[in-house]
């Protein structure tokens, strides 16, 4: 046996010891018990699945029964023998420093032949079923990966695509899984290649592309919005590998030189830790290195400030913080996470959006050096950017998500607001020094609290100017109207869509305030609301609209004028202009009559949408409508609603005359419209239909149309070299570096057209 081997066997007894001592007794022994369940498939066990392969050719079972401390399990089987199974091994943070209550743990099943498609199946479903009785049992999460050694590439996984890059992040994972990997059974994992036939190895993480390093960043931020404080860690290794590169030190070849016998304390995570910040202090980046200490004391769920705490975990991170000069109130403070207030956990989002964000730009730099973006797969791309961009995104009118980290329920009970300097703030105290949330406009501070949950039923405001009752009962319908169902990950290779759209009403600007008497009542009860006026303006004063897309994103819009109402019908016609009308719930926040408008609204807007859905191309259709006793003449096309007053004979005829004239008649309006029927406002967009060239329909951020063809052979390097600008070369506002172009094909099957996303 080789020294190397040795070592590697003795670092294994430490990590099985370690695991033990952060596992309750019953979940130690169901880690345990894996590789029998792996190694029978019998109708009496957990996980039977007919037909499925199992074995372990050095299996060695001592229990006839496992007695757990609800259920016994019953070994005494008779089974034919097989060996499908080289060994079974966990990996990640189990018996690690970054192991807390909520980890879960990942385990690598490796098989010794090809496997056929019925196979897998057989695999996808016993793991399922294993992985359900662990769950409900022991209170584990495990994840089951099944690899061939020859075959790393193609890894197969229970997990669905929102936790499996597949060979995006392979080598990273790769890397990961050499570093922290447990054998439950089987030969002893080795970094490096090991001729004594007595490890198994899986190919050297050394000779990577450097697309991958892009790649794969791209990637942990994308899992940065379900677990920033997990995705920073990763993220700075990545740029530290990115730095090194092509010369890159991996932690786990490090582990070759640094884990002999005498040196069995290494921990992976805190090699991890060390090695990024070493690198961070090398580039004189204070912040991000008090954000990555931050991050790693959240990932291991110790809690110095409970003097209870007592695994060899405690010790070792106590000896950390005693070296970052942590005071016992800070410790305090983290430690209690769950019941921080709204103002704490938007600082705590802001340093993680920061500093991944930041990480982002450097990896950007590293690909303009090495002209990486020619070998990036558009779907990746297209996919994983979207989802990025609807959570980090910071364009005007976006509503900003809060990431409510470890805070079970922070809802604020008290609400205080205010106007200073122009804007609106709000905060959970009457401290005007201090904010936690501030905007222009009023109808954004009602968004984003209520989209965040900030505010609920039971939060007591502060500083309204309106009625109280009409009030809360306007923030009980928004928050009726914000709940939406999650996002699914295939929506982001779809074109973009507007799902919702919530109308407020009279929340600024509030004209129902004027009346003095129940003659206006009358009036408003006995006629169409909008046609009536107060004082010569509309009972419609402000009209804000939030609108919800397919992409999870929350975007708001206000508009104060005269007539307000015909403006929101003009930008609703643009934003939503073909399909199914998405959903429109009209609110008021009006002191009088608020119901009875609200309704005419809705009314006459959903009535000109689906005019506009029915008209053909280059269709009108005309209607005259009276907006405080004032006359304008609506004109509906099949590409937007628009307006003019009557009272102004120019303008009218100007409306009337507008015919869209932008095509050719040799265009193709067949392929024209449903590129325009999905097409959106805010971003660009790239259809391609196949001809004897590849037709190229380009919708600009306005919405406006650009036809020209390429050869087919030059279309990918068309895509690559659209991204590559997009990416590297064009210079963007921060927020804006994941609004990346869409690209999509045109397909046509026995004469209904279709819309699919484009594949290089």
């Amino acid at each position: 046996m080789t020294a190397a081997v040795v070592t590697f066997e003795s670092l294994n007894q430490l990590r099985l010891q370690r695991a033990q001592e952060l596992l309750t007794e019953d979940q130690y022994l169901g880690l345990k018990s894996l590789v029998a369940l792996w190694h029978y498939n019998h109708q009496s066990l957990p996980g039977f699945v007919a037909g499925c392969v199992h074995g372990f050719d050095d299996f060695c079972w001592q229990h006839k029964q496992v007695n757990f401390s609800n259920q016994v399990l019953n070994f005494n089987l008779n089974q034919p023998i097989r060996s499908d199974f080289v060994g079974l091994y966990a990996m990640g943070s189990l018996a690690t420093l970054g192991f807390g209550d909520s980890s879960d743990i990942d385990i690598w099943l490796v098989h010794s032949n090809i496997l056929s498609d019925v196979q897998k199946q057989h695999l996808k479903s016993k793991a399922k079923l294993i992985q359900d009785w662990y769950a409900s049992n022991f209170n584990l999460e495990i994840n089951t990966y099944f690899v061939h050694p020859d075959k790393f590439i193609e890894i197969q996984s229970t997990i669905v695509e929102k936790d499996n890059s597949g060979s995006v992040e392979r080598w990273l994972l790769l890397d990961e899984f050499y570093r922290t990997n447990i054998c439950l059974i089987g030969p002893l994992i080795s970094p490096i290649a090991d001729e004594s036939g007595l490890t198994l190895h899986f190919g050297a993480v050394t000779n990577i592309d450097a697309t991958e390093f892009f790649s794969a960043s791209l990637w942990q931020l994308y899992k940065a919005i379900d677990c920033p404080y997990k995705a920073v860690l990763k993220v700075l290794l990545l740029e530290m590998y990115a730095d090194q590169y092509p010369h890159v030190d991996f932690i786990s070849e490090q582990l070759c030189t640094t884990c002999d016998s005498s040196n069995l304390e290494t921990d992976p995570y805190w090699m991890l830790f060390e090695k990024v910040s070493e690198y961070l202090l090398k580039i004189g980046d204070k912040f991000r290195l008090e954000v990555l200490r931050l991050a790693f004391y959240l990932k291991s769920e110790i809690r110095l400030s409970d003097p209870r705490g007592s695994d060899w975990r405690y010790t070792m991170m106590l000896s950390l913080v005693e070296e970052w000069h942590w005071s016992m109130e800070k410790l305090e403070l983290l430690d209690d996470r769950e019941h921080w207030h709204v103002g704490q956990l938007l600082q705590v989002n802001y340093q993680l959006e920061s500093c991944l964000l930041s990480s982002y730009q450097k990896l950007l730099d590293f690909g303009r050096e090495f002209g990486l973006a020619q070998s990036l797969k558009s779907p990746d791309l297209t996919m994983l950017s979207r989802k990025i961009h609807s959570y980090f995104n910071h364009e005007q009118g976006s509503i900003e998500k809060l990431h409510s980290l470890w805070a079970e329920d922070f809802w604020e009970k008290s609400i205080h607001l205010y106007q200073l300097n122009g804007a609106y703030h709000i905060n959970f105290c009457a401290d005007q020094a201090r904010s936690f949330y501030q905007s222009e406009h009023l109808e954004d501070i009602i968004f984003w609290s209520i989209i965040n949950k900030v505010a609920r039923k039971k939060t007591k405001w502060f500083g309204v100017t309106h009625d109280m009752r009409q009030w809360r009962r306007m923030l009980a319908n928004v928050a009726r109207s914000v709940k939406v169902p999650s996002v699914e990950i295939t929506e982001f290779l779809k074109p973009l869509k507007w799902k919702k759209f919530i109308v407020l009403l009279n929340v600024s600007d509030d004209p129902s305030q004027e009346w003095k008497d129940n003659f206006h009542w009358l009036e408003l009860t006995t006629a169409n609301p909008l046609t009536l006026s107060i004082t010569g303006k509309s009972l419609v004063g402000s009209v804000s609209i939030l609108g919800y897309n397919n992409w999870g994103e929350w975007y708001s819009e206000h508009i104060d004028s005269d007539t307000a109402i015909l403006d929101a019908l003009e930008r609703l016609s643009l934003l939503s202009h073909s399909g199914e009308i998405p959903e429109i719930d009209v609110i008021s926040a009006a002191k009088k009559g608020a119901n009875i408008v609200a309704m005419a609204c809705q009314n006459l807007l959903i009535q000109h949408l689906q005019w506009q859905r029915k008209l053909l191309n280059k269709q009108q259709k005309l209607n005259p409508v009276v907006l405080a006793e004032q006359d304008y003449l609506l004109v509906v096309t099949k590409d937007k609603v628009t307006y003019s007053n009557l009272q102004n004979p120019e303008s009218s005829l100007d409306a009337l005359l507008k015919v869209d004239a932008q095509f050719d008649q040799d265009d193709d309006l067949d392929i024209i419209e449903i590129a325009r029927r999905n097409s959106s406002l805010g971003v660009k967009q790239y259809f391609f239909y196949r001809q004897q060239n590849v037709e190229v329909y380009l919708y600009d951020k306005n919405n406006n149309l650009e036809h020209f063809s390429v050869e087919p052979e030059m279309l990918n390097s068309l895509v690559e070299s659209i991204n590559c600008f997009h990416l590297f070369e064009q210079q963007h506002p921060e927020h804006q570096a994941f609004n990346l172009p869409q690209f999509y094909w045109i397909e046509q099957v026995k004469g209904q057209f279709s819309i699919v996303a484009f594949d290089c």
